[in-house]
């Protein structure tokens, strides 16, 4: 896709990928990308393509999940590709009711009954804010929530490295999850090209190389 008239012809990848959400962001839910997006980082690939990740902020609080990423072309040629995930919540408010003091012992108090320790035994991360919405995560109630933030971390050793959300609003435990990778269930489908979804089980977790390159790299990968 073109660059916006309005782009000067020196633009840098982040100003051109800007440029491109001041003209189609509301196809992505974007209404104010100067407001709505935050720059992450930039990568420039050998053959001279950059991809700019943004993150999606809400009054300045980042929002789990949304990020948009462009695929710009080389010297600034126009716009390859755009993907990514935006969720509403304009009329969400940032100011929280619950003390960032009382979402860390909630958080700990939860991780200590569910790992069955002590809270003495575990550590926990300065809470921070953050916008929450279940439909990024493919559960079906789309409401975004303020949340604190925490990773909850064992203090001597333990398998423990809990994600934990507390609502900022009414003080309960949003949404905690373990963050360990060895817990994996990795299932990989072969479609083979064709457009009927998941289509036939090529490698479930445990299996040995399939020898399909595309099948054993997204295992690999994933």
């Amino acid at each position: 896709m073109p660059q916006p008239a309005s782009l000067p012809a020196a633009a840098t990848p982040e100003q051109a990928a800007r440029g491109f959400f001041s003209e189609y962001g509301s196809l992505f839910g974007v209404t104010n990308q100067a407001k709505q997006l935050s720059t992450l980082r930039t990568m420039t690939a050998a053959d001279g393509r950059s991809f700019v990740r943004f993150q999606q902020v809400h009054n300045g609080v980042p929002v789990m999940g949304g990020e948009l990423i462009v695929q710009v072309a080389a010297q600034g040629n126009g716009i390859l590709s755009a993907s990514g995930e935006t969720v509403a919540g304009e009329a969400l408010s940032t100011t929280p009711a619950v003390a960032s003091g009382s979402a860390r012992e909630t958080a700990l108090a939860m991780a200590a009954k569910y790992y069955a320790t002590g809270v003495s035994d575990l550590r926990c991360s300065r809470p921070s804010l953050w916008v929450y919405n279940p439909s990024v995560l493919g559960i079906d109630r789309d409401q975004s929530s303020l949340v604190w933030r925490m990773d909850v971390r064992s203090a001597n050793g333990q398998p423990v490295r809990e994600l934990v959300l507390v609502d900022a609003q009414r003080g309960f435990v949003a949404l905690h999850f373990s963050q360990i990778d060895t817990a994996k269930s990795r299932q990989v489908y072969n479609a083979s090209c064709g457009s009927t979804l998941p289509g036939t089980l090529a490698r479930s977790e445990g299996q040995g190389a399939t020898g399909n390159t595309n099948v054993d790299k997204a295992y690999t990968y994933s």
